[in-house]
């Protein structure tokens, strides 16, 4: 039992080792080995930062690359093998790339990041790069929440406005100047003589829940009271107007003036500003000047459910037209909170405090290969799961009686040579067996001390001292028949030791047989429950084959896991009881020999 014991101290052990050491690889885990580098990219959404008060979910940020935070040299020359992955090092996060430039080292790139904490700088994702071989990885649809119904980023050198969500709301008629550096890339420019643009209908521009509008927008001159952006529902109109460089929302029925917001937000002259107003049917409308809240006001009965046109840079008729630079177009079919649009600004403003780079880390190779034990186990299956727990405790157990073993035949050899060269030079006398011994793993001292006592026995009260002392001298003579009691005491005793050394071995046989086939049953079952969910769902793609499949192979996995060690355990410890076995075969044999000669001759 203390050879078992020590074997249980020395598997916690070697776990406690394992865990410390999985603790260290998480904490410089790398996401895929075939990036070169990567760098933290962290949120700062404190006081001193962008100031954000509420947690962001889904939040498309920007993300400006240039030569003082990214070596573009490292990269691909169009920016293909960028990926960003979530703090875990396991989620890839959608992306595009909106402009790069390798040459001028100037890159614009929008993440959509699940999650930002409001109120601290302790957030980040990771940007990993230096992949020769990678392609694609961009999705700008996929950017973009389901309530983005448009955005236009005006990158386009020709042709149409294009919108960047998965709607697809493109522009159906643009008039304006197109490639004008602005302040996120490229915008355009519109001026003031019938330049708009001009969105179609589409049952995606429903804004029955509400509407959010935002853009960055530049005056060239005062405006004589035109219209930045229109939009008309049922002969209902909601107009952005500037008059002057008064920025206001008008409501109109007709050509009726239902509402109208104060003139209270000031964009000035040749400078860029972000504007944004949100609206809820039937409840408010409200006015933010670079993500600050300037001015709103209730409405009772204006609805935006069915849109029929949406015009930028003049109103539905084509008339009061705005004369500036637009840039960045986001329009969301619901109100988006206070701190979304904070986000917003924070992260486009060129001198945005949201986003900060970290040094930048290179991995250094040579290390372990890339494993996916993480994916594998998220999707092994319940009855996966059962058969892998029993493969765990078969493991267990065998590596327990591995170990255990181990250490008692080490023991036995050792103590089996004292004992030997004892025997050898004076042949001990066998103490009581409520006495400590000094070999208490000799084998072969448990077989010579049962013989002994036996033989003292069978002696007629001499002690043992005078017996092992000198026989001979002493006249000790024993009949035939108690000769024979003697002998049947050491088999006895060699049949026990025989025992005790294969004791145990028969569960080692079973993990070296069973392992396997526990293993096997359970990938054929995860791989028939695999194609029957497929018929069942009536489509077939490797994406929803592969986490089934390698679910079920998990299970041959662990089966192997089991039976290999337990094999080449098998094999070194039948040796040794085997070595152990014939010196106390032979060792039998002198001690026969030994006590024959004792035996009273017939007269």
């Amino acid at each position: 039992m203390k050879y078992f014991l020590r074997a249980l101290i020395f598997l916690f052990v070697a776990a406690g080792f394992f865990f410390v050491e999985t603790g260290f690889a998480e904490e410089s885990s790398w996401w895929n080995n075939q990036w070169g580098y990567r760098k933290k990219v962290a949120f700062d959404t404190t006081k001193t930062g962008s100031d954000i008060a509420e947690n962001l979910v889904g939040a498309p940020v920007l993300l400006r690359l240039h030569s003082g935070n990214f070596d573009f040299t490292k990269a691909l020359d169009d920016g293909s093998d960028i990926r960003f992955i979530k703090g875990d090092d396991e989620t890839d996060l959608k992306h595009h790339i909106e402009y790069y430039d390798s040459i001028d080292e100037i890159g614009l790139v929008w993440v959509n990041v699940p999650m930002i904490l409001a109120g601290s700088d302790q957030d980040y994702i990771r940007m990993y790069y230096g992949n020769k071989n990678a392609m694609g990885g961009q999705d700008a649809a996929g950017t973009y929440d389901v309530n983005q119904v448009a955005v236009y980023h005006f990158s386009e050198m020709e042709n149409l406005p294009e919108d960047s969500t998965a709607y697809k709301n493109n522009a159906g008629s643009f008039m304006g100047t197109q490639g004008l550096p602005s302040v996120v890339g490229n915008g355009v420019s519109l001026n003031g003589a019938g330049d708009r643009i001009m969105i179609p209908s589409s049952p995606s521009l429903s804004f029955k829940d509400g509407i959010t509008f935002s853009l960055w927008v530049k005056l060239l001159m005062p405006q004589d009271d035109s219209c930045l952006f229109a939009m008309n529902s049922e002969g209902r109109t909601l107009e952005v107007r500037v008059d002057e460089s008064k920025i206001y929302v008008l409501l109109k029925e007709g050509d009726n003036i239902i509402n109208s917001l104060e003139k209270t937000a000031d964009v000035s002259t040749d400078k860029w500003r972000h504007f944004a107003f949100t609206a809820a049917t039937k409840q408010r409308i409200t006015i933010f000047l670079d993500s600050l809240k300037i001015t709103w006001t209730d409405i009772d009965s204006f609805s935006f459910e069915n849109v029929t046109d949406i015009s930028i840079g003049s109103d539905v008729k084509g008339e009061a037209c705005f004369s500036g630079d637009i840039d960045e177009i986001n329009i969301s079919n619901l109100v988006r909170s206070d701190a979304w649009i904070r986000a917003l600004y924070a992260s486009q403003a060129p001198d945005s405090l949201m986003c900060g780079f970290v040094e930048e880390e290179i991995y250094e190779g040579g290390g372990l290969p890339t494993f996916y034990f993480a994916t594998i186990a998220k999707n092994i299956s319940l009855d996966g799961l059962i058969i892998i727990g029993i493969l765990i405790i078969f493991a267990v157990m065998s590596w327990i009686v591995m170990i255990g073993k181990s250490f008692n035949l080490w023991y036995i050899e050792k103590d089996d040579r004292a004992f030997m060269g004892s025997f050898r030079d004076s042949r001990p006398v066998p103490r009581e067996e409520d006495e400590d011994t000094d070999y208490p793993s000799s084998v072969l001292y448990r077989i010579y001390a049962a013989g002994w006592r036996e033989f003292n026995t069978m002696a007629h009260g001499d002690s043992i001292e005078e017996i092992s002392g000198d026989a001979e001298k002493a006249g000790v003579k024993i009949s035939k028949k108690a000769l024979e009691k003697v002998k049947n005491a050491l088999e006895r005793s060699y049949a026990e030791e025989a025992r005790a050394l294969n004791s145990w071995m028969v569960l080692l046989t079973m993990a070296i047989t069973g392992g396997p086939f526990l293993g096997l049953l359970g990938t054929v079952w995860g791989v028939m429950n695999t194609f029957a969910s497929l018929a069942e769902a009536g489509e077939a793609s490797i994406t929803a084959i592969a986490p089934g499949v390698s679910s079920a192979l998990a299970t041959t996995v662990f089966g192997l896991i089991v039976a290999i060690p337990a094999l080449f355990g098998y094999n070194y410890l039948a040796v040794k009881v085997r070595k152990a076995t014939g010196e106390m075969d032979l060792f039998m044999d002198e001690l026969t020999t030994m006590f024959e000669q004792y035996e009273e001759q017939e007269k």
